[in-house]
């Protein structure tokens, strides 16, 4: 009968055990690496579409902003000089509004990726598109309160231009404050460049 070795045959297990342990180590060090590099990708990915997007909602407020103060400023003119007009006003275009799109905010919701932001830049990026939807609600109500409005009787102008005067005050106190929400939150996304966390 062959004679075992018990300290070779030891040797040979805490060898063996020694390797598959250090093998899920590296395992688990490469599968962490891999994580953090796609929830890197996943954040700078989403981090540039909200730039995009807040640019882009940026510049619509700015290119209606100047009619919407010529607008408000005209209309309060008119109001409060009592202004017997002989012809309507050529000055007003419609109240231009149009609602804001959220596509990128939203996705970085549904996908959890506004979760690889810090706490501090999910509240800032949330309370802009929060700003953002309130615009765009007031902005529907102007819209429908003009429609209710009867803009063919010679009457009603006075009328007419006191509802546009103070949805435009409305309207244009809302835009600046925007436009200055972008700017904010578009600079310390654009700080980020590059961070995976944090």
């Amino acid at each position: 009968m062959p004679r075992i070795n018990w300290k070779a045959s030891l040797g040979q297990i805490v060898l063996e055990v020694f390797s598959i342990m250090l093998g899920v180590y590296l395992g688990l060090l490469v599968t962490q690496w891999s994580e953090r590099q796609k929830e890197g990708k996943e954040k700078e990915q989403t981090r540039l579409s909200l730039i995009e997007e807040m640019q882009t909602n940026r510049e619509r407020l700015g290119k209606v902003l100047d009619y919407h103060q010529m607008l408000r400023d005209s209309t309060w003119h008119i109001y409060n000089n009592r202004a017997k007009l002989t012809e309507r006003p050529t000055f007003f275009r419609g109240l231009q509004v149009s609602s804001l799109p959220d596509g990128a905010y939203q996705t970085a919701i549904l996908s959890e990726s506004i979760n690889l932001f810090s706490q501090k830049d999910i509240r800032a990026i949330t309370d802009l598109y929060s700003f953002q939807r309130d615009y765009n609600e007031f902005a529907k109500l102007a819209l429908s309160g003009l429609i209710t409005q009867d803009i063919m009787r010679e009457d009603n102008i006075l009328q007419l231009a006191r509802y546009i005067g103070i949805t435009m005050t409305d309207i244009c106190g809302m835009e600046k404050n925007l436009i200055k929400s972008y700017e904010l939150v578009e600079k310390t996304l654009e700080l980020k460049k590059g961070a995976t966390r944090g």
